[in-house]
């Protein structure tokens, strides 16, 4: 996994083998027992289709089926599914062939029954994978090489499940309204100016303008007999992949990076709802420079 990386600017501061024709695939996720799972169904490519039609199996003791959408592949079709016990059809219908397009076709959306313990695993099985064009031929497998990839579903009582790395847990993503399978670490949702990634981070809210209240804020404090510039800011307790880093710079230009570990003030303090106050401080005291400015990095 390629690490990613992001300044926060105090400037606050003083401081082989032939491919597949068609391969469908659904990938093994981990979800939390009272929370909601939501899976892809991902298609390689749907040019030249124009009717697919796909039957996914998984545990009923284990997992319930509270809704399936059409990915942004899938709203190239008309898009309908049936629910028995333990079984989804998935059907997608078009009068034209697409002429390409590939990726979701439809997002499962779970939730573990209520007596689901940590460790469970259910199988998700593509059963049934049918392609057709616009000729009105049902199944071309006689003519199409096509592939099928399993998946499941691990349940797991980690706060900080991020199935699809992008640095902010699918448990807070839901929270706030925010798709775990589509959303992206710099996207801004309430367009304050502040990366969803930063909200999270900072406890911030992604769907209200609150970039004033949730990010780092400049001070001072007076340790052992020095004072000292500090960068304070909130963070929830379970932060995930997400690694705090301070920079510190008299000019602007070069900056020193130090481990959030070591440049902290006190120790966190925690509030009690799941965040903690953070506070850092420069590696100087002020006075033995003329011009200190202090940032934070995140990276994940």
């Amino acid at each position: 996994m390629k690490t990613k990386a992001l300044l926060i600017a105090a400037i606050f501061a003083v401081a082989g083998a032939h491919a597949a024709d068609f391969s469908l695939s659904v990938p093994t996720f981990a979800g939390n027992p009272a929370g909601r799972i939501r899976v892809p169904v991902e298609l390689s490519s749907a040019a030249g289709l124009a009717s697919i039609r796909v039957q996914v199996n998984f545990d009923p003791a284990l997992l319930v089926l509270e809704d399936a959408q059409a990915g942004a592949l899938g709203k190239q079709f008309e898009f309908s599914y049936l629910v028995n016990a333990g079984t989804v059809t998935l059907m997608f219908v078009r009068s034209t062939n697409l002429v390409s397009g590939n990726g979701s076709l439809a997002e499962l959306v779970f939730s573990a029954n209520s007596g689901a313990t940590t460790d469970l695993f259910s199988d998700l099985t593509i059963a049934r994978f049918e392609v057709g064009d616009s000729t009105g031929v049902v199944d071309l497998a006689a003519s199409k090489s096509l592939q099928t990839i399993n998946g499941g579903v691990q349940i797991s009582n980690s706060a900080t499940i991020d199935n699809r790395f992008n640095g902010m847990p699918d448990a807070w993503e839901e929270l706030h309204g925010l798709n775990p399978l589509t959303s992206t670490a710099m996207q801004d949702s309430d367009n304050d100016g502040v990366p969803d990634i930063m909200e999270f981070a900072f406890s911030g809210n992604p769907r209200q303008p609150d970039a004033r209240q949730s990010q780092p804020k400049l001070d001072s404090a007076t340790i052992g007999n020095s004072k000292y510039l500090t960068l304070g800011f909130r963070r929830p307790v379970n932060y995930g992949a997400v690694i705090y880093e301070v920079q510190e710079s008299s000019d602007l230009i070069h900056w020193t990076t130090r481990s959030l570990a070591e440049s902290l003030a006190a120790s966190p303090s925690p509030r009690g709802d799941g965040t903690e106050d953070v506070t850092a401080r420069a590696s100087q005291p002020v006075g033995q420079s003329k011009k200190q400015f202090l940032r934070v990095r995140l990276r994940w």
